[in-house]
């Protein structure tokens, strides 16, 4: 009996011999093997989707703002403006003149060996002609530029401050009766100025006209 109870004894000594030499602390020690892997294997995506996290935001800011790299916008050019010595035609002052004898014609004096050179068949002289003026100009200052552009005969008395037309294109007052002669119009209306004392205005229409019957046979 007391064999068994020695033998027993000296087994609970060693064991706790044992455990107490090769007892290990779980919590002081560390581990190896698949934990430790996977705890490592865990960490690194989370860094690597903190990045992609940031490169997606990235990534976003610049699609939305200047990083994003598209094609650049190009600002449209504008275009310089020419700049010209000359005036425009438009802008220029401008006034239209015309001289007709149809009266004249209606009288069967371009038939006349005598007027049949200066009356012509359609009782035009002057088709209607665009004539640039100045401030301050007349009548008489227009006719009288026009006549010798288009090298037309004109024939006036007095000075030029009171002109008297007495021919245009070889085709007198007297020449078709007492009462004819040249009568002017602007704008169709008829004046008892002399045609040095009316001044013009941008846009006008001077006509003048020979007359057999003191401006009656008009229209």
């Amino acid at each position: 009996m007391k064999k068994w109870v020695w033998f027993i004894s000296i087994v609970l000594a060693l064991t706790v011999l044992l455990l107490t030499g090769c007892g290990v602390n779980k919590d002081d020690t560390p581990q190896s093997g698949p934990r430790q892997e996977e705890e490592g294997k865990q960490g690194t995506p989370s860094l690597r989707n903190s990045e992609n996290q940031n490169n997606a935001a990235n990534t976003k800011i610049s699609e939305t703002g200047t990083g994003h790299e598209t094609e650049p916008v190009v600002a449209a050019a504008v275009p310089p403006v020419p700049v010209s010595g000359k005036p425009e035609t438009s802008s220029q002052q401008e006034v239209t003149i015309a001289i007709y004898c149809s009266t004249a014609v209606a009288k069967g004096m371009n038939k006349e060996d005598t007027f049949k050179e200066v009356v012509p068949s359609s009782g035009i002289i002057l088709s209607p002609t665009k004539v640039s003026f100045k401030d301050g100009e007349t009548v008489f200052d227009v006719l009288k530029q026009v006549v010798e552009e288009k090298k037309i005969q004109m024939l006036y008395e007095g000075s030029k401050g009171n002109p008297y037309i007495k021919g245009i294109n070889n085709l007198y007052e007297f020449d078709g009766g007492p009462l004819s002669g040249w009568m002017f119009s602007v704008n169709k209306a008829y004046t008892n100025y002399g045609c040095s004392q009316v001044k013009l205005h941008k846009g006008d229409l001077i006509e003048w006209k020979y007359t057999c019957d003191m401006g009656r046979d008009l229209q």
